[in-house]
C-alpha cells in the first residue's frame, strides 16, 4: 500500500489505481472532445440547422462558457459531498443531452439548450483531478496527473480528426462518438469507481459503492478528523482565490501557455488546408504529431516535476515543481513565434508539424507543474482550486481563439503569434514569483488561518 510522507498508509486503492485514473482520464476528456469535434463540421451544422455561421459559433462560445464556470460550483460539491455522486449524475445529464441532439429534428434554439446541458455535464476535469488527488500522496502526484492529462490535452488534437471524419458521412456521426464515449465513462464510474474522497472514506478503508455517503458514516473523532471536515460549499472560495497570490499566479500563467497552444492547434488545421492545400486525409495524419507530443510530454514532465519535489523540498517546498515551467516556457514561446512566421513564410509544411509537436510537448510540462501545484495547495479542497485554474484556462483560451482569425487576417500570422507569446511572456515572470516568494505566501495564510481552525475544533470537542 502506498504510505504517506510521515510513514502511514496514504490510500488501500495501490491495486485499483491504474482502473481508477484510467476512468477520470475517460471522463476529464469529454468536455474538451465535446468542445472540438465539431469544429470542422462547422459549414455542415450550418446548412443543416439552416442559420449562419456566426450563430454556429455560438454554440461553441457556449459551450466553452458553460465548461468554465460549471467547474466552479461541481468541484465544490465534489469535495464536500463526494466525487461519485456529482460523476454519475453529471455524466448521465452529459450522455442525455447527446442522445436528445442525436434523435431529435434539427432546431437551432434546442441545440443551444442541448450544447448548455452537454457542457455541464462534461465539467469534469476538475473532479476527476480530485480524484487523483484522493489516491495518490503529494510527492508522487505528478506522474499520476500526468497519465489524467492526457486525456483532456488530447481533446483538442483529437476530437478535430474525429469530427473530419464526421464531416464526410453525417452531422450526426459526432454526437454518436461522443454518446458512446459518455455511456462507457458512466458504466465504470457506476460499477468500478467507489467513493474516494479522503473527509468521507479516510484513506479508502471505508470506502462504498453506495452512490451517496455521507460525512456522518465516518467513524473518527480525532482532531484530524473534526478539521478535514468540509464546510458547506461556498463560492465565496474563489473569490477569496483571487486574492490568494501562489493560487492567482499560477493559474494565470498556466491559464496564458494554454491559450497560446489552443490557439496554435486552431490555426494548424487552418493554416494546412489553405496554405499547404492538405486534405481532410492529410490533415488527419498530421494532428498525430501533436497527440504523440502530448502523452510523452505528459509522462516525461510528470516523472521530472515527482523528481524535482523529491530533490529540492527543503529549499523550495512544492514551488520546486516550478523549475519545470520556467524550463520549458522559453522554448514553448520561441515555438509558439516561429510557428506563425514559418506559417506566413510559407515554409515546408514538415517545420510547421514540427513546430506544433514542440509547442504541444512543451506545454504539457506547464500543465502539469499547474495542475499537481494547485491540487497540493489544499488538502480538503483539490477539485476547487483545480476548478479555479480551469476557469482562467478556459477564458484565455476562448478568447485566443476568438481573436485568432481576425488578428491573422490583420497583421498575419507571423506578428499575430508573436503578440500571444509575448502575451504569454507575463507567466515566465509570474513563475519566477511563484518559485520564490511561494512557500512565504503559503506559510503566511496558514497562520491566519490557523487559529480558526484550532477554534473549530474546540467548539467541536
Amino acid at each position: 500500500m502506498l504510505e504517506s510522507e510521515q510513514g502511514e498508509v496514504y490510500t488501500v486503492f495501490k491495486t485499483r489505481k491504474i482502473l481508477f485514473i484510467f476512468i477520470a482520464t475517460l471522463c476529464g476528456s469529454l468536455g474538451p472532445l465535446a468542445a472540438n469535434i465539431f469544429l470542422p463540421s462547422i459549414e455542415v451544422f450550418q446548412h443543416v440547422f439552416h442559420t449562419s455561421k456566426q450563430a454556429i459559433n455560438g454554440t461553441i462560445s457556449m459551450f466553452m462558457f458553460v465548461i468554465a464556470f460549471a467547474p466552479l460550483f461541481l468541484s465544490l460539491w465534489s469535495d464536500n459531498y463526494g466525487r461519485r455522486p456529482l460523476l454519475l449524475s453529471s455524466l448521465s445529464v452529459y450522455l442525455i443531452a447527446n442522445i436528445l441532439i442525436l434523435t431529435l429534428p434539427p432546431n437551432i434554439i434546442a441545440f443551444y439548450i442541448f450544447r448548455a446541458f452537454q457542457g455541464f455535464g462534461a465539467s469534469n476535469l476538475a473532479v476527476g483531478v480530485g480524484v487523483i488527488a484522493d489516491i495518490s500522496e503529494p510527492k508522487n502526484r505528478a506522474k499520476a496527473i500526468s497519465y489524467y492529462m492526457i486525456g483532456p490535452q488530447m481533446g483538442p488534437v483529437f476530437g478535430p480528426m474525429l469530427g473530419m471524419v464526421g464531416a464526410r458521412f453525417s452531422w450526426r456521426y459526432n454526437f454518436i462518438i461522443l454518446s458512446i464515449f459518455g455511456g462507457i465513462s458512466l458504466i465504470l464510474v457506476f460499477f468500478f469507481l467507489p467513493e474516494t474522497l479522503r473527509t468521507i472514506v479516510g484513506n479508502g478503508s471505508d470506502s462504498s459503492q453506495k452512490i451517496i455517503v455521507p460525512f456522518s458514516s465516518r467513524k473518527a473523532n480525532d482532531l484530524q478528523a473534526i478539521l478535514n471536515k468540509p464546510k458547506r460549499p461556498g463560492i465565496m472560495l474563489y473569490l477569496r482565490l483571487c486574492i490568494n497570490r501562489p493560487v492567482l499566479l499560477c493559474a494565470v500563467s498556466g491559464g496564458l501557455a494554454f491559450s497560446c497552444f489552443y490557439a496554435v492547434t486552431v490555426s494548424f488545421s487552418e493554416a494546412l488546408t489553405n496554405v499547404y492545400g492538405f486534405d481532410v486525409l492529410h490533415v488527419c495524419l498530421a494532428y498525430i504529431a501533436p497527440g504523440v507530443a502530448l502523452v510523452l510530454g505528459s509522462i516525461i514532465f510528470g516523472i521530472l516535476s515527482d523528481l524535482l519535489r523529491k530533490q529540492d523540498t527543503l529549499k523550495y517546498g512544492i514551488e520546486s515543481r516550478f523549475k519545470l515551467q520556467i524550463a520549458c516556457l522559453l522554448p514553448f514561446l520561441g515555438a509558439v513565434i516561429s510557428f506563425g512566421w514559418v506559417v506566413q513564410s510559407s515554409g515546408h509544411f514538415a517545420y510547421v508539424i514540427l513546430l506544433t509537436f514542440l509547442v504541444a510537448f512543451l506545454v504539457s510540462g506547464i500543465l502539469i507543474t499547474n495542475t499537481t501545484y494547485l491540487s497540493e495547495l489544499s488538502r480538503n479542497q483539490p477539485a476547487s482550486y483545480v476548478a479555479f485554474g480551469n476557469l482562467i484556462r478556459n477564458m484565455g483560451a476562448a478568447v485566443f481563439v476568438a481573436c485568432v482569425n481576425p488578428m491573422t487576417n490583420k497583421v498575419g500570422y507571423g506578428w499575430g503569434f508573436t503578440i500571444y507569446a509575448l502575451t504569454c511572456s507575463v507567466s515566465f515572470i509570474f513563475s519566477i514569483l511563484v518559485l520564490m516568494f511561494g512557500s512565504h505566501w503559503r506559510e503566511a495564510l496558514n497562520r491566519d488561518t490557523e487559529s480558526v481552525s484550532e477554534k473549530d475544533f474546540q467548539s467541536a470537542s
